[in-house]
Parts: C-alpha cells; sequence; structure tokens
C-alpha cells in the first residue's frame, strides 16, 4: 500500500511541514485520522492550503474541538476512537498519515497513535526538533518503535539544530536515514516549486534509502 505515518517526539515539532514537504514531493495523499483542537486551522486545510497540486487529502476520520490528547478530548465530549473504526487498510493506499503528536498518544485506555500505523501498514517517520530533552526523546521513541517491530524509515531534523545535538541522536540512536529540512517560513501556494527545486533530490534520497 506504500503508506508513510509521519509522528513525532513531541507535539509541534514539525510534523505537518514534512508531511506538507513529502506530499507536495511524492505526490501521494494526505490523512490527519485524528485531529484535535484547531478544527477551523486544521492540518488537512493546513496541506490544502500550501499544496499547489491535486491528490487527494482525505477528510479526518474524528474531529475534536478539545485541544487534549484524543483520549481525554473524545470522553470529554462523548466520543470513542478506536482503531477498528477506521477505514480498512485496504482503502487507504499511497498516502502521508500524520499522527496526532508523539508515538504514545493515546487514543483510548489500551491503543495510542503508533497503532494507527500498524493497521495500514505504514513505514514509520520520526520526526524531532532541536529543544532541550529532544535527545531522550528521539532514543526513547526509537528503542519503542525498534522493541515493538515498527518499520521505521528514518529521522527528519526539523529546522534548525545544534550540531552537537543532530550528531548525538545520529550516533547513538542505530539509525541510518536522516533527512534535514530548513526552517520553512512564508510558505505561500508556491512552496512546492521550493521542494522540487531546492529539497527534491534529498527527499528523494530519504525515502528511497
Amino acid at each position: 500500500m506504500n503508506n508513510f505515518f509521519v509522528t513525532g517526539t513531541d507535539t509541534n515539532v514539525g510534523k505537518t511541514i514534512c508531511s506538507f514537504l513529502l506530499v507536495a514531493r511524492t505526490k501521494k495523499n494526505y490523512w490527519k485520522p485524528i485531529q484535535c483542537g484547531d478544527i477551523d486551522e486544521s492540518d488537512s486545510q493546513f496541506i490544502r492550503k500550501f499544496s499547489d497540486i491535486d491528490q487527494v487529502i482525505i477528510p479526518e476520520h474524528i474531529k475534536l474541538n478539545t485541544p487534549q490528547s484524543p483520549n481525554i478530548a473524545a470522553t470529554l465530549e462523548d466520543q470513542i476512537i478506536k482503531v477498528e473504526d477506521l477505514p480498512k487498510n485496504e482503502e487507504i493506499s499511497n498516502t502521508i498519515i500524520e499522527g496526532a503528536g508523539g508515538i504514545l498518544v493515546p487514543i483510548n485506555n489500551h491503543e495510542y497513535v503508533i497503532d494507527i500505523a500498524y493497521r495500514y501498514n505504514a513505514e514509520i517517520i520520526l520526526v524531532t526538533r532541536d529543544y532541550l530533552g529532544c535527545i531522550n526523546h528521539t532514543l526513547m521513541s526509537i528503542n519503542y518503535l525498534k522493541t515493538n517491530k515498527h518499520k521505521l524509515k528514518g529521522i527528519i531534523f526539523s529546522g534548525k539544530f545544534n550540531k552537537k545535538v543532530r550528531d548525538t541522536i545520529k550516533s547513538l540512536s542505530g539509525v541510518s536515514n536522516f533527512l534535514e529540512i530548513p526552517e520553512l517560513e512564508n510558505l505561500s501556494s508556491n512552496s512546492s516549486d521550493f521542494v522540487t527545486s531546492e529539497l527534491g533530490g534529498r527527499i528523494d534520497h530519504f525515502l528511497n534509502n
């Protein structure tokens, strides 16, 4: 089915920006299964706004107004989220799937966001950003993914990184596939051209490695 699941070491590390870059380059579909908060300015709307291409943006499976983890938001809004209730695995193909928060954000009392990747046989792309604690969060996330037999495609370093921090993650992670993307500002409807001209080769190498 050739799906990729974009997750992060924390919230606000750049998952949506990275998803945008991957969608713009690969022409794959985009899907954010669960949106918590920011309903009027959702991640799907962001992708739609800045992409000048015609691939499908699949509607969210569930939208919650409360900006909390999905299990808490769903409880507050009298909803139930279960992986088994998501679209059938054969219905989601050739898609960049974006998770909510990090890999162990709960969606109910026994399932986590990362379990969505299993359902769609998706390779994991882990996004991290340079913040105090990112080394610990990145290495713990990688350890969980490896321990639980997830297929980790690689790590994206999002935005500006202290070289020593980046090199520490590279040397200790046991991962060999990395992509570095710059801090993207002033996005416009022409930003897909930037992806093609400036980042296209690096993204292709990352995905084909």
